[in-house]
C-alpha cells in the first residue's frame, strides 16, 4: 500500500479541503477548552510539527493573570498532523509551526509559519528534516536557507523538486 499523497488524508471526503481545515481548527479549540480550567481568559498553543514528531507548548491565562497547568489532549497532536497534511501545496510545501490562540467563549486565531526555523530543542536530525521535505516537497525557491543548511550534505544541493 502506498502512502497517502500530501494534501489528502485517508479519511478525506468529497467536501472542499477548506471545510475540513475549519473543522479541524474548531476540533482543536474544543479539545483545548476541555483540558483547561473553567474561567480561562486566554489559551495559547505553540506547536512545531514534523513528519517524525511534534513539539507543543500550552499556556492558559486566567483573569487574575495566573497560569495554571492544563492538559494537552493527544487529539490536538493528531488534528495538527492532519491539518499540516491538508494544507500542503506543491509549490510552497506546508507549515513548520503554528500559534493558535483562543479568547472566550471560543474565538480563535491561527498564525502559520511556512518560512522560519521553528527552533526545535533538541533539533531534528538532518535525516528527519530530509524525510519531512521528502514527504512535503517544495519548489527550490521555497526551501528556506536554514532548512537547506540542516539537510544531510548530499541533499543540500538538490533540496526541492
Amino acid at each position: 500500500m502506498s502512502p497517502t499523497p500530501p494534501g489528502t488524508t485517508e479519511s478525506s471526503s468529497p467536501r472542499p479541503p477548506h471545510e475540513r481545515q475549519q473543522e479541524l481548527l474548531q476540533e482543536i479549540g474544543r479539545d483545548l477548552i476541555g483540558g483547561c480550567p473553567q474561567g480561562w481568559s486566554r489559551i495559547d498553543l505553540s506547536a512545531s510539527v514534523a513528519l517524525t514528531q511534534d513539539l507543543m507548548s500550552l499556556v492558559v491565562l486566567m483573569p487574575d493573570h495566573s497560569s495554571p497547568s492544563a492538559d494537552l489532549p493527544l487529539s490536538v497532536g493528531r488534528a495538527l498532523r492532519e491539518l499540516r497534511e491538508l494544507m500542503y501545496t506543491d509549490e510552497r510545501g506546508t507549515w513548520f509551526s503554528l500559534r493558535y490562540t483562543m479568547d472566550p467563549p471560543a474565538a480563535f486565531h491561527v498564525v502559520y509559519n511556512y518560512d522560519f526555523d521553528p527552533k526545535w530543542y533538541p533539533d531534528l536530525s538532518p535525516h528527519e528534516w530530509a524525510r519531512d521535505l521528502e514527504r512535503f516537497p517544495r519548489a527550490p525557491e521555497h526551501v528556506p536557507d536554514w532548512l537547506r543548511a540542516k539537510l544531510p550534505e548530499d541533499d543540500q544541493t538538490t533540496a526541492g523538486y
